[in-house]
């Protein structure tokens, strides 16, 4: 189980030694690459129908956005950054499909959670260490901004990294044992909360919700809701909690809501958000192609869009000082594949989360697995977060360590 501690722990802090190795940025690539290659070469991958269906699925996505730079070719002149962003929106899915259909036995699964929450353990009490020193001390581990409290990055570059992979450590604990890992799971969202990100305040909730009522409970409330579609009591109490949810996520994060309100098209989240839908209107049905709209890579060779569209003299838009360009995900799918390549791509995401859904693994498992989820398409909302290493980082851990299935073993007479 050591490979697998080694490989957890290496995913955890690997967008940390992004800026301390040089080149080793490009290691979500590579890793997707590799993996890609060892599934297709290993007996025990039995790729399965629906498997097959998935891949043509994410090959005809490619051909929308490929139509597209065709169609609309003087919007983005570099084939190299079009090949990059190619390979930038499938490194996701690459991933997720490569390791969709390994089965292990129960005594492995068990014996697999048990390490890696071993060592979310450790990880959880070192940081929190580091973090009480470092508040009063300053050894580097905060940003030096304050908001409600100093914003914590740990050995992180951006509190963001740190909240992506503290949720995962945090959906371990939860697969592993809400009840053994109660106090490591209070920690784990104390230190999300030092972040000071609106989208890790969202996992500090479910964890608390988690915690107070209680994973069995919520199995079972999710267990009838998902094997009946009659509207019943059950529904009605999700629709409320829904809701419940809703407002808290809007009371939470309403000062950057009323922020992006105010600043309009003078903002660049704001604007990528309303041009993407211009775009995916005035290049209807396929978009304007890859390489073309929201992303670093669009802004690495310049596209025309933003001068097209009258934002690039935006703060973080501007040419050789676009930083902001990837701070949204949606809106560079929206925009590039059209409107049909943001419902094929909603379809490909949903094929990934049903199985979650509706497969009996371990109830602790489906729960942790949900949790992640939740903030994964919540975190999409601000950052590209499917596209960049925290995506392949969410991949490895959600489809590869707790997504693995049990093997069914037939007994012989």
């Amino acid at each position: 189980m050591w490979i697998y501690a080694a490989a957890y722990l290496f995913l955890i802090f690997s967008v940390a030694l992004e800026d301390a190795i040089p080149g080793f940025n490009y290691w979500d690539e590579i890793v997707t690459i590799l993996v890609f290659l060892y599934a297709i070469n290993k007996r025990h991958f039995k790729v399965k129908k629906k498997t097959m269906e998935l891949w043509v699925q994410l090959i005809v996505l490619v051909s929308i956005g490929l139509v597209s730079n065709l169609l609309h070719g003087g919007l983005q002149s570099s084939n190299i950054i079009i090949i990059k962003d190619v390979f930038a929106i499938c490194k996701f899915f690459v991933v997720c499909y490569s390791l969709r259909d390994i089965s292990i036995s129960e005594t492995e699964k068990e014996k697999l959670l048990k390490c890696l929450g071993r060592v979310s353990r450790i990880i959880i009490v070192v940081t929190s260490i580091v973090a009480a020193v470092g508040y009063v001390a300053d050894i580097g581990v905060y940003t030096g901004e304050i908001r409600r409290v100093k914003c914590f990055k740990f050995v992180f570059q951006h509190p963001t990294f740190f909240v992506s992979a503290y949720v995962l450590i945090a959906g371990i604990l939860i697969a592993e044992s809400c009840v053994r890992n109660k106090l490591f799971l209070i920690l784990d969202a104390v230190l999300l909360f030092m972040a000071q990100r609106t989208k890790g305040y969202v996992v500090i909730l479910a964890i608390v919700l988690v915690l107070i009522i209680g994973e069995k409970r919520i199995y079972g409330f999710l267990e009838k809701l998902s094997h009946t579609r009659k509207f019943t009591i059950s529904k009605l109490k999700a629709s409320i909690v829904f809701v419940a949810l809703v407002v808290c996520a809007y009371w939470l994060g309403k000062e950057k809501i009323q922020e992006y309100l105010f600043y309009g098209l003078y903002a660049a989240r704001p604007a990528l958000y309303v041009v993407g839908l211009r775009l995916m209107m005035d290049y209807f049905p396929f978009g304007s192609g890859f390489g073309t709209f929201a992303s670093t890579l669009s802004v690495e060779e310049y596209s025309k869009v933003y001068s097209m569209y009258g934002i690039q003299n935006v703060v973080g838009l501007a040419e050789g000082h676009a930083a902001f360009a990837g701070d949204v995900f949606w809106p560079c799918i929206y925009g590039q594949l059209g409107i049909i390549g943001l419902l094929l791509y909603l379809h490909m995401i949903w094929n990934i989360l049903q199985p979650i859904i509706k497969n009996r693994n371990i109830s602790s498992v489906r729960l942790a697995q949900l949790v992640m989820w939740l903030y994964a398409l919540v975190a999409s909302t601000a950052e590209a977060y499917f596209t960049n290493s925290s995506g392949v980082q969410f991949a490895f851990v959600v489809v590869g360590l707790l997504g693995c299935q049990i093997e069914v073993r037939s007994i012989k007479s």
